[in-house]
């Protein structure tokens, strides 16, 4: 399976009124952000750049990473709908 790495990272306008924070993940095999994470609102206090990456990392192996990721207010992340 590849793996790919984390290449950058950085804060963004979040898409809507539920979204308090967002953050573009920018891999190793593109200019363009391949994967958003997106901070429900609530869920702030866990928003940041290293918080980011850490959630990403689990599917980095995958075949095909999730375009968007969200974490709610207890911090759980999951797989957002597109």
């Amino acid at each position: 399976m590849p793996i790919q790495n984390i290449k950058r990272v950085r804060p963004i306008e979040p898409s809507g009124a539920d979204v308090e924070n967002a953050y573009a993940i920018h891999l190793d095999d593109g200019p363009e952000p391949q994967i958003v994470v997106e901070y429900a609102a609530g869920g702030g206090k866990h928003a940041s750049e290293a918080h980011a990456r850490k959630s990403v990392e689990p599917y980095l192996d995958q075949d095909e990473v999730p375009e968007r990721l969200i974490v709610d207010r207890d911090g759980n992340v999951r797989v957002g709908d597109d």
